[in-house]
């Protein structure tokens, strides 16, 4: 079970030596050791590190372990940012890359916030019964403490609770719909940090955006943190859905790609041919777009260079067709 707030807060630090540089990135040891049991058992457990309570992770950047950690506290992490790309001296966009009118307003909508619904279990109204006045039947009536005769309302009494009930019903509906505007606070900044952004131009690089997700995937699936790296695949897959292809930016994915396929994190094809998840959604995409991309030079080159990428391109291909 994931900690509580307190727990973790109360939790002794503990010290991660990132990279090569060994940069010291100080957490509360709770946080990191509910990712996951290696996790766990490297800040609890019998090891050496947990004794010294500092522990070296050499093969991770330091920015991207801070995503970890950030998903450790908080069940998310904040989206990477993508790289200005700056035109060679009277380097101008071909015809065909730039976007019509209707494109750019479509790209520069907004990608909405998540809106926070709070709502409360609200009491049953009170039953308030009602007096049925005949000719048979006695008028509404009163009992005075310590009295055991009836005391009849007088009117002005009658109009007095009628019109302070009348006023605590209106009381009631405005606190119903009352509602507090929570787009401006912290929460909203943070969720907006976290949503996936598309690209707006071909001169916006997406290849750290891309990486960063593959990177943290690997870590994660490394250090058997399920829950992240269903995370990232879910980011790294809206983000290649809102992901306009330009010519451009045709070698971002490419990029994507190679990594994939290169890193020693990223687990090759299990003997039954069962692909691994980051490497069959890459495959997918670039099967999915492979008009644009099957055209590119950036492609050519990656095909010859051979690899596990070629079979499971073939084999998804193949599968799709017979």
């Amino acid at each position: 079970m994931a900690p509580s707030f307190e727990e973790v807060i109360k939790s002794g630090q503990f010290t991660f030596l990132i990279g090569e540089e060994k940069e010291e990135v100080i957490v509360h040891s709770a946080a990191v050791a509910a990712t996951s049991e290696p996790m766990n058992r490297l800040i609890n457990g019998n090891l050496s590190e947990a004794k010294d309570r500092c522990a070296e992770i050499p093969d991770i950047a330091t920015e991207d372990f801070i995503r970890f950690c950030e998903y450790a506290y908080r069940g998310d992490y904040t989206v990477p940012a993508w790289e200005e790309v700056f035109l060679i001296q009277d380097e101008v966009p071909t015809q065909d890359e730039v976007p019509t009118q209707d494109e750019i307003a479509e790209l520069s909508k907004d990608v909405p916030v998540p809106v926070v619904e709070i709502s409360y279990d609200l009491p049953a109204e009170p039953h308030m019964p009602s007096v049925l006045l005949s000719g048979d039947a006695p008028p509404p009536t009163n009992y005075v403490d310590g009295w055991d005769f009836p005391v009849m309302k007088t009117s002005n009494e009658k109009n007095l609770e009628n019109s302070r009930e009348l006023g605590l019903d209106g009381l009631r509906a405005e606190f119903r719909k009352r509602v507090y505007n929570l787009d401006e606070g912290p929460q909203a900044e943070i969720l907006d940090r976290c949503i996936p952004k598309r690209n707006e131009g071909d001169l916006q690089d997406f290849t750290p955006v891309f990486l960063a997700h593959a990177r943290l995937y690997s870590f994660a699936n490394m250090r058997l943190v399920e829950p992240l790296k269903t995370l990232t695949l879910h980011k790294l897959h809206q983000t290649l859905l809102n992901f306009r292809l330009y010519e451009r930016r045709i070698g971002d994915v490419i990029e994507l790609a190679r990594y994939t396929y290169s890193n020693d994190n990223t687990p090759d094809r299990k003997s039954d041919g069962t692909i691994d998840p980051l490497r069959q959604l890459v495959v997918e995409y670039i099967i999915s777009e492979h008009g644009t991309i099957g055209a590119s030079l950036a492609f050519k080159e990656l095909i010859e260079e051979g690899g596990e990428f070629v079979g499971d391109f073939w084999s998804t291909i193949r599968s799709r067709i017979l």
